[in-house]
C-alpha cells in the first residue's frame, strides 16, 4: 500500500474582487522573437513600491521567486479576472499573455528582464519560510494554466515543511496538476516536475485568502 501523505499550501494571492471586470489595468507591450508579450497589471491599487536603495540586506531579502499568473491562451481576449480561474487555484497580478499558439507559455526571465525596465513587477521577496512555487494543470502534455509565486509547503501527515522537490497529481477531465517547490533564487522558473518516487502526495491544498 502506498505511503499517501497530505500536503498543504499555503499562498498569499489575489482574489477575485482584486482583479475584477471593473478593475482597471495598464498593459505592456513587448516582442522577443516571434513571439509578442502583453503584461497586464491592477492600476489601483498598484502593488507597493519597495525602496531599494535602503541597505536591507537581511537574509529574508537575498533570493526572489517568479509571481504572476498566466491565465491560458483561452483567456488571451478577455480581461484579466481571477474569479474565472479555476476554483482554488492561485492567482497573481500580475497576469502574463503570449500570441504564440506553438509554444504559449511565456518565459519568465525574459518577462523579468522586461519588467525590470518599464516599471512591472513579477517577483516575490522569498523569505526563509517560504518556497518559490510553480503551479500548473497541464492537458496532453502541455501547461494550460500557471501561477508562479512565493508560499509554504507543510507535509500535515508528519508535520514538517517541504522545502523542494514536486509532486503530481491526476485530476478529473484529463488534467494533470504539476507542482514544483524549491528554494534557489527564481529557481520557480523550470517547467519540470520533480517527481518523487518514494511516496505517493495526495494533493489537497487549503488556500489561505489573504487581502
Amino acid at each position: 500500500m502506498p505511503d499517501v501523505r497530505l500536503v498543504v499550501i499555503a499562498v498569499l494571492f489575489l482574489v477575485g474582487s482584486e482583479a475584477s471586470n471593473n478593475q482597471d489595468f495598464r498593459t505592456i507591450l513587448f516582442g522577443h522573437g516571434h513571439v509578442g508579450y502583453r503584461v497586464m497589471e491592477t492600476v489601483e491599487p498598484i502593488r507597493n513600491k519597495r525602496d531599494t536603495t535602503t541597505a536591507n540586506t537581511t537574509e529574508n531579502n537575498i533570493f526572489e521567486c517568479y509571481q504572476f499568473t498566466w491565465p491560458g491562451v483561452t483567456e488571451n481576449n478577455t480581461v484579466p479576472d481571477c474569479a474565472r480561474i479555476r476554483k482554488f487555484v492561485p492567482c497573481f497580478t500580475p497576469f502574463v499573455f503570449t500570441n504564440d499558439t506553438s509554444s504559449p507559455e511565456p518565459d519568465p526571465a525574459i518577462v523579468k528582464d522586461y519588467c525590470d525596465t518599464r516599471g512591472c513587477k513579477v517577483t516575490c521577496p522569498k523569505t526563509s519560510a517560504n518556497s518559490c512555487i510553480r503551479y500548473t494543470y497541464y492537458s496532453a502534455g502541455r501547461a494550460v494554466n500557471v501561477t508562479y509565486f512565493c508560499g509554504a509547503v507543510q507535509d500535515k501527515t508528519n508535520d514538517i515543511p517541504l522545502k523542494n522537490g514536486g509532486f503530481t497529481d491526476t485530476l478529473s477531465g484529463g488534467l494533470i496538476l504539476g507542482v514544483k517547490y524549491c528554494q534557489g533564487d527564481l529557481c520557480n522558473a523550470a517547467s519540470s516536475v520533480h517527481v518523487s518516487l518514494s511516496f505517493l502526495f495526495t494533493l489537497i491544498a487549503f488556500l489561505v485568502f489573504l487581502c
